[in-house]
């Protein structure tokens, strides 16, 4: 024991106090005056409330628990009602006090041994304080005694002293559960004095993010906390979704709360990266706006000069980081924009980090949510020169910021055309009948679709039995079409409507290219099923090869592909977008009927002139070692090749 904690240390009190506090460390004391004296102690000086150390050490003497604890289970009568009271009044009122000691003297070397008596009371208040009438807490409501147990442990926490970190970290489990309670009862109760409510959250969410931090994830305590607050990871999603709101004061970030949600966005990559099934938890903690709040805490901070806040970097890193952990990126992305995440790489005035964010961008203008809040977020930025606007030296390596801006914006004008021009009505995505004997064209709005996959369309319902009872094409493949739309269920129709029509327009502007490399890969492998692959994750200009598909991804395994392709009226046509899940790829059996044969038409027409043309630069281009690998081919296609186009 240290020193200070000795009953000896009570004679420095002043003389009008000692004699009543040397009474009350006593193991004979009086309860109720034991009680009232320590409830006034609270309002005495820092330095007296030091001097009082053996008194509270006296108190939370851990060897009272068991009597406390068979009383209130067992009801044994080992201690009177009145003792029982009283003890629980004294501890209560001693955590308050300790609240002023451990803040004014956090270095002091006491603390440690301190810790020892502290911690057990504390987790025996949480387990049967239910039980113990309002009264008793000297008209504390639970919220309001939860966030005094928190505050001990955040003070505690900072304690300079590894000893008290280490037994800190020993009694991780049963405080998590004492953290899960607070965010419980704290959250949903109205304060008088919404000061003390924002104290007392801030100390909740610094703990998660200390005691749960990425590098020393610890899976028993979080069970606990889980316990706590409810018992699932909804529950828990549903608390943090609460913090965010209140986080959001009025829909703005201030300065007395920056440091609450840095804390809270530790927690939930903490939490969202250890392995736990937490597509759920995330998607609740998403509708609880916590793209939009990490937005405008990352904006704050860029436009901030207020001192002690987070680097800018290290601000949007964490901003654009979090693209893995609230998946689909499109969906973040449109998001994070329409809060002002453009506006933030703006305020930073650092060119490299304006790249960063572009980068991140220009691929997801595939989809029409992000293009949407591209529009209104660059007529945020429209009155600033980039040129003006970023004009801090730039380090080793670092590029101009028009450099990055003007190729930016020319492509995001022409994607935005290309939206408008699909809205009236000139780009119209065209389908074809998914009955083969069909393959009618129109228009997509006209088709009936599978109430399964949703990526099948039919003229009519005759057209749709017949496909699934006669051809029975569709029902083969209807299993696998549904799995890999189920993988992407979090995009709106609109995008992938959208989606769908930039990949039609390029195919039209890639399709000699696609006919030719189809033609070769044809030549080489007449036995593999083929695919062709749109890849907009870098760019978001499609790319487009052809490949085998079970050497593809793990997930389009032997029998599947031998599942659909037995159909005979599937074009495998896959799209890699930056979606933030692997492998990235969605399948879309986009048909074309009769258009197919045209298709074909072509691939003869390239494969009949590349004799001829052996030195064409545009062939050489696509196609290499064109000579070695075209005088072998008769101009055939290969029948079940050509079924796939059917």
């Amino acid at each position: 024991m240290h020193y200070s904690l000795k009953p000896s240390n009570l004679a420095r009190l002043p003389l009008n106090i000692r004699a009543r506090a040397i009474a009350a460390a006593s193991p004979t004391a009086n309860p109720e005056e034991q009680a009232c004296f320590v409830d006034e102690a609270q309002y005495l000086s820092a330095k007296d409330q030091l001097s009082l150390l053996p008194l509270f050490y006296a108190v939370l003497d851990p060897a009272q628990i068991p009597l406390l604890t068979n009383e209130l289970r067992d009801g044994v009568g080992a201690i009177s009602q009145d003792d029982m009271e009283r003890k629980f009044f004294s501890a209560i009122a001693t955590l308050r006090s300790l609240m002023t000691i451990v803040a004014e003297h956090d270095r002091h070397p006491a603390l440690a041994d301190l810790w020892a008596h502290v911690c057990p009371w504390m987790q025996f208040l949480d387990e049967y304080g239910d039980l113990v009438p309002i009264a008793i807490r000297d008209g504390l409501t639970p919220a309001e005694q939860y966030s005094i147990y928190v505050s001990v442990c955040y003070l505690f926490q900072y304690a300079q002293d590894t000893s008290i970190h280490r037994a800190m970290y020993l009694s991780l489990r049963p405080l998590s559960r004492m953290l899960g309670r607070a965010l419980y009862l704290i959250i949903p109760v109205e304060w008088e004095n919404k000061l003390e409510k924002r104290q007392a959250l801030h100390y909740v969410i610094e703990l998660l993010s200390k005691w749960f931090s990425i590098n020393s994830f610890d899976r028993r305590a979080f069970k606990e906390l889980l316990f706590g607050a409810g018992g699932t990871l909804g529950t828990l999603a549903s608390l943090l979704g609460g913090l965010c709101q209140f986080c959001l004061t009025d829909g703005v970030i201030h300065e007395y709360n920056v440091q609450s949600v840095h804390a809270l966005v530790l927690f939930i990559s903490a939490t969202s990266t250890h392995g736990y099934d937490t597509t759920a938890f995330r998607e609740h903690v998403w509708e609880q706006g916590m793209v939009t709040l990490i937005t405008k805490w990352s904006k704050f901070i860029c436009s901030s000069t207020l001192p002690g806040l987070p680097p800018p970097d290290g601000a949007f890193e964490i901003l654009v980081g979090h693209t893995e952990l609230f998946p689909p990126r499109h969906r973040w992305m449109a998001e994070a924009l329409g809060a002002g995440a453009l506006q933030a790489a703006f305020a930073t005035r650092k060119p490299q980090i304006l790249l960063r964010l572009v980068l991140q961008l220009v691929p997801l203008t595939v989809f029409r949510s992000v293009l949407d809040q591209c529009r209104f977020a660059l007529e945020g930025v429209s009155h600033l020169n980039v040129a003006t606007a970023f004009v801090s030296p730039r380090g080793p390596g670092e590029v101009a910021a028009v450099d990055v801006w003007r190729p930016f914006l020319g492509t995001v004008q022409e994607r935005l055309k290309f939206m408008d021009a699909c809205d009236n009505g000139r780009h119209p995505v065209l389908m074809s009948c998914h009955n083969v004997s069909c393959a009618k064209i129109q228009t997509k709005h006209k088709f009936k679709v599978c109430a399964q996959c949703k990526l099948a369309y039919y003229c009519s319902k005759a057209c749709q039995l017949q496909d699934w009872k006669v051809s029975r094409a569709h029902r083969r493949a209807c299993r696998i079409l549904q799995a890999h739309r189920d993988e992407h269920a979090l995009t709106t129709s609109k995008d992938t409507s959208f989606l769908e029509q930039v990949l039609h327009e390029t195919y039209g502007t890639l399709a000699k290219k696609m006919a030719l490399k189809y033609l070769i890969f044809a030549m080489k492998n007449p036995d593999k099923v083929p695919y062709a692959l749109f890849d907009y994750a870098s760019t978001g200009i499609g790319t487009v090869s052809i490949g085998h598909l079970e050497d593809l991804h793990p997930s389009f395994n032997q029998i599947e592909v031998s599942s659909v392709s037995s159909a005979k009226n599937i074009s495998f046509h896959l799209v890699k977008i930056p979606d933030g899940k692997l492998p990235n790829i969605w399948l879309f059996p986009l048909r074309f009927g009769s258009q197919a044969p045209n298709f074909v038409a072509k691939l003869r027409e390239i494969a009949s002139a590349l004799p001829a043309h052996p030195s064409s630069e545009e062939l050489e281009a696509y196609v290499p070692h064109v000579l070695s690998i075209m005088p072998s081919w008769d101009g055939n296609l290969n029948s079940r090749w050509w079924d796939l186009f059917a």
